[in-house]
């Protein structure tokens, strides 16, 4: 065997060592809901040079025709909702928002693709206005290693 032959099997060993394994987020449902069923799942997309995290989020359930928002956050709570049975799942005080809006049957799916590698968790539920009423959703723990 000659040296290039053995250098170039090092060199592949070494990078097949210290390439990372890329997994998709887990999501955990949380309960109660009030209305609106959130499911999520996240499909990693990775190549030689990149890795990515394409999810699609549904919600089922919802008020027909109806706007909605997914709240995502760092930290969950369980918050009554005033004059309803529904609870905040998600931080109010640190929250992004994604608008959508329920087709007539009452669904939703939102689809987004994160580039690169992702750690930690998020907490997300979403929220819908029924004739002034508002009405939440189960949330999700998003947790990506």
């Amino acid at each position: 065997m000659k040296i290039t032959s053995l250098v170039a099997a090092a060199v592949l060993i070494a990078a097949s060592l210290t390439a990372q394994r890329i997994s998709p987020c887990q999501f955990t449902r949380i309960d109660p809901t009030c209305g609106p069923i959130y499911t999520g799942v996240d499909r990693v997309l990775a190549s030689r040079n990149s890795s990515a995290h394409m999810f699609t989020l549904n919600v089922t359930k919802a008020p027909a025709n109806a706007p909605g928002v997914l709240a995502f956050s760092m930290k969950q709570v369980k918050i009554a909702f005033p004059g309803t049975k529904c609870l905040l799942l998600v931080d109010p005080t640190a929250l992004l928002l994604l608008p959508f809006n329920a087709n007539a049957q009452g669904a939703a799916q939102l689809r987004f693709t994160v580039m690169g590698t992702l750690k930690g968790t998020v907490f997300s539920q979403a929220a819908h206005d029924r004739s002034g009423s508002p009405v939440m959703s189960n949330g999700q723990k998003i947790t990506c290693r």
